[in-house]
């Protein structure tokens, strides 16, 4: 799994901490160990009022070595596809590399930074690194599902301005929310988080329909080449590492 860039603090425009109310941090109560750091973490999203079609998984807590993160995932289901067959050999096979994705919000606690942020992802399910994608799958299926991919980055950075949100494309990540979780309530925390989840939703939504009716006005005007004929990039595949000049 990729480490994520590090959170942004928020811009000026954000609102300071309340500081009338004496509650413990929303942080300072997710940033514990072991299994609470996951019962807590679910008690908080559980109490976000989510769009009806978004869904939370139970969290999970993952010790990556100096970087333990508790995780949060958020989908609506049709931003999953069929999952990669696993085939003798470790051999990874997409049953439709033109359409396939797994696209979610993940909530991130980083303990060993004591800060939260949300991320949007657009990997394969199940994920597996980009150098196992390379390896292990077939060139002309990794090159379709990247061309969808890269499509799909194309329309979400075309909707514009999301408040709260901004297009950062790494390995995984699409974008992240800007914004300080430190010093927030529970309270505090979740006003400011359910609009923008609901903001970056919706676009999702637009921009998973902008690629269909792209791909399908392409074989209804027979353009040579079909849906590659948009031009999108497909980048390297890389997997990206967190150094601690960058934390």
């Amino acid at each position: 799994m990729d480490y994520e860039e590090p959170f942004v603090p928020s811009p000026p425009a954000c609102a300071e901490p309340s500081a009338a109310i004496p509650v413990e941090s929303l942080v300072s109560r997710l940033v514990v160990d072991g299994p609470q750091a996951k019962t807590h973490l679910d008690d908080f999203v559980s109490k976000i009022e989510l769009l009806p079609y978004l869904d939370a998984e139970p969290s999970i807590l993952v010790t990556w070595p100096g970087h333990p993160t508790s995780i949060c995932k958020i989908r609506a289901g049709i931003w999953q596809t069929e999952p990669l067959i696993q085939m003798g050999e470790g051999r990874l096979i997409f049953p439709n590399p033109a359409r396939h994705f797994d696209i979610h919000f993940e909530l991130q606690v980083h303990q060993w930074v004591k800060r939260m942020a949300l991320y949007l992802h657009y990997e394969t399910s199940p994920y597996f690194s980009g150098v196992k994608l390379k390896s292990k799958t077939a060139p002309s299926g990794l090159e379709q599902y990247l061309l969808r991919r890269q499509e799909f980055i194309a329309e979400m950075t075309a909707i514009g301005e999301l408040p709260g949100f901004k297009i950062a494309i790494g390995t995984v990540q699409i974008g992240k929310a800007v914004y300080d979780f430190n010093g927030r309530t529970a309270e505090e925390a979740r006003a400011w988080l359910q609009p923008v989840i609901d903001e970056v939703a919706c676009a999702v939504n637009d921009a998973l329909n902008s690629v269909d009716q792209r791909r399908r006005l392409a074989v209804n005007d027979q353009v040579p080449g079909g849906a590659t004929s948009f031009n999108a990039s497909v980048g390297p595949i890389t997997d990206s590492v967190l150094t601690d000049s960058q934390i």
